[in-house]
């Protein structure tokens, strides 16, 4: 009987039927370089790590570099100070004639409709995040990818599993691992909790929800497929997930900075990036390989289930984006340039805009 039965640590749950935490402990015991579980009580220092990194990075690199391409663009003209209309708006932030009554007594009285409604545009406008935060994050989770990529390539360029997927069930679990893919581990895993935790600060999207599902699906996917050894499959989705998000964060830098064209650019490289590795690549190498090649070496059992449902809830995710990105390529086709990002609350034009656009 082993000493792990009945707890969450039951052979059973983790290892196909021959296998348990008894034989890896034995494999450590001789030397061998595996993943345990106590590896991850590092993840919390390298989480916190990395938000004074981001604090720092943004406050020294990022915010400056907003200022300097943005210029004014990146400033905000207040609507005109009135208490009264400010009493308004902390009742709602939209003003209707018909609701909404002025004081007899006040100085906006005479002021006309069209001018109301211009000062709680302006008022809305100064409630949302200015285009510098929206560089500087965008800026710093550009920066992030790319280190992140081209460490998944340094960490997997020479293994044997990147090119050949079915290596991933090859002496599962006795899988000796170098530093440099367990460190990949740990800081793409950091990483992750550090945009959780961000979350709630960072200018929010129209896919908030979405973009939690997959933070809580990712961290989740990340830290089981440590637990359960299949490290050389979770770097596939790794790396695979990361190289198209550099595009993406670095064509949003170029929208904010007024750069269409080369933002257009960019977008086609993300859009054809992304559809062929998280449409193609992801459920040939990976999600094949977890379902059907891994069946070639051991039995079904309770964590292969559990890690392709997680599998397929990042692919879910992936088709619901290829959807959004599709989209986004028929407008950028028929109206020349992107636009604004469709994923967060951009600013509403104002009246005196408008009519210059007009004339």
């Amino acid at each position: 009987m082993s000493k792990y039965d009945g707890t969450i640590w039951q052979d059973n749950m983790w290892y196909p039927p021959g296998l348990s935490w008894e034989l890896v402990e034995k494999a450590l015991e001789k030397g061998h370089k595996l993943a345990t579980p106590k590896d991850l009580y590092i993840i919390p220092v390298y989480t916190i790590a990395i938000i004074i990194f981001r604090f720092c990075f943004e406050y020294c690199i990022s915010t400056p570099l907003a200022k300097y391409f943005l210029g004014s663009t990146g400033n905000k003209s207040p609507p005109t100070k009135s208490n009264t209309l400010e009493k308004l708006y902390a009742v709602s932030n939209k003003f209707d004639a018909k609701t909404q009554k002025l004081p007899a007594d006040s100085e906006e009285k005479s002021w006309s409709e069209r001018e109301i409604q211009r000062w709680f545009r302006r008022r809305r406008n100064l409630d949302r995040p200015d285009l510098t935060k929206k560089f500087s994050e965008t800026f710093f989770r550009a920066s992030a990818y790319v280190f992140l990529w081209f460490w998944a390539v340094y960490a997997l360029y020479d293994a044997e599993w990147l090119w050949d997927p079915a290596q991933c069930f090859v002496n599962f679990p006795f899988q000796d691992f170098e530093f440099k893919v367990i460190f990949l581990y740990h800081i793409e895993l950091a990483f992750y909790w550090s945009l959780v935790l961000s979350l709630f600060t960072d200018v929010r999207r129209k896919d908030f929800t979405e973009q939690i599902i997959h933070h809580f699906a990712t961290i989740t996917l990340i830290t089981f497929s440590y637990l359960a050894n299949f490290i050389r499959v979770g770097s596939l989705v790794l790396i695979l997930h990361d190289v198209s998000d550099i595009f993406l964060e670095a064509a949003k830098c170029f929208i904010y900075c007024k750069k269409g064209k080369i933002a257009d650019i960019l977008f086609a490289v993300f859009a054809v990036t992304f559809l062929v590795t998280r449409d193609i690549m992801f459920p040939w190498m990976v999600i094949h390989t977890t379902m059907i090649k891994s069946m070639w070496m051991f039995e079904p059992y309770f964590a292969y289930y559990a890690f392709n449902a997680f599998l397929m809830i990042i692919q879910v995710l992936n088709w619901f984006w290829s959807f959004t990105i599709l989209r986004m390529a028929y407008r950028l086709m028929t109206q020349s340039e992107i636009g604004e990002d469709d994923r967060s609350d951009g600013e509403e034009t104002s009246s005196d805009e408008e009519d210059k656009k007009k004339q």
